[in-house]
């Protein structure tokens, strides 16, 4: 079985090279990898960093204009070969056996569709102690968790897909803003298993920004666009908004946080308060103002708590 692992770049040369690097230093050797450059400028500076490597399973794709994550991952996807397709981030890294143990269970388990791995969080310049997220499936079942906004893959970078899947499913939708991977996921679990990896297999970094597809506004847009595609297929639609309304002001208001920048953080956090409901969001937002109070580092040093 060989895979084809799809590496979407855009302005990160910096952190590329260890992405690839990761890539290249799999016990898994049957793969090839396609780079694929939304960012015009890089092309020659990218060409020499991937010679450099000296890997003939590596290929650089450059595309016309930018166009997004996953207009990339799309022309990834049409440009595959392999059996398999995994993806990685540019800013992100695969611990050396994460391809070896995604294969295992492709084979273990041929009715899956997609395979997603636990990971690990790691901040930019460790403002905060890792945290490891498992992996596994929700007790209600793939497609109720989803359509209940309670179950999602955490990233690209953790997924492995059968490469059949988007040629029955269609590839990412890039007229959405946001929610490509929800939306692209749902329609393989419609008709394709899912399957997981409990471990830790990659390092998932996070940014004092956003990431592009994850600034506020675009969350929300791209939600607002989900709903009015999926309204009939989710359980229940304002129950469904109201959950990923909370989790994006969640993380405005932890990554403002993290930015010292405290003004925008506390409008948030005002605006997370309009949406209580019940204990749980009341503790969540008092330990969000204690944050803010002492900031991020100090309170998870003091109460041992991990985001």
């Amino acid at each position: 079985m060989q895979i084809t692992v799809i590496i979407p770049t855009f302005k990160r040369v910096n952190y590329l090279r260890q992405a690839i690097d990761s890539v290249c230093q799999q016990t898994y050797s049957d793969w090839n990898c396609l780079v694929v450059n939304d960012y015009p400028p890089d092309g020659l500076l990218l060409a020499e960093m991937i010679t450099s490597f000296n890997d003939p399973r590596l290929r650089l794709i450059n595309r016309d204009r930018s166009g997004g994550g996953n207009a990339a991952r799309n022309t990834g996807i049409t440009e595959a070969t392999g059996d398999i397709i995994a993806f990685l981030d540019d800013d992100d890294f695969w611990f050396d056996h994460k391809l070896q143990r995604h294969l295992e269970l492709h084979r273990s388990n041929p009715q899956a569709g997609l395979i997603f791995s636990g990971l690990t969080k790691r901040w930019e310049n460790d403002l905060i102690s890792p945290k490891i997220a498992l992996g596994s499936l929700p007790e209600e079942g793939v497609i109720a968790g989803m359509r209940q906004g309670k179950f999602c893959p955490a990233t690209t970078s953790g997924v492995t897909v059968r490469r059949e899947c988007f040629t029955h499913c269609g590839l990412f939708d890039v007229n959405l803003a946001s929610f490509q991977d929800w939306d692209m996921w749902y329609r393989i679990a419609l008709d394709y298993d899912f399957d997981y990896i409990e471990q830790s297999l990659l390092v998932f970094r996070q940014h004092l920004g956003d990431r592009t597809s994850k600034t506020k506004e675009r969350r929300l847009q791209g939600l607002k666009q989900l709903i009015a595609k999926w309204h009939d297929d989710l359980d229940n639609a304002p129950e469904f908004e109201a959950i990923f309304i909370k989790d994006t002001y969640v993380s405005a208001v932890y990554n403002s946080i993290l930015r010292s920048q405290k003004k925008a953080a506390l409008q948030d956090w005002y605006t997370l308060l309009k949406l209580t409901k019940n204990q749980t969001d009341v503790l969540l937002l008092f330990k969000l103002i204690v944050m803010w109070l002492i900031d991020a580092k100090n309170y998870t040093r003091i109460t041992k708590t991990k985001f």
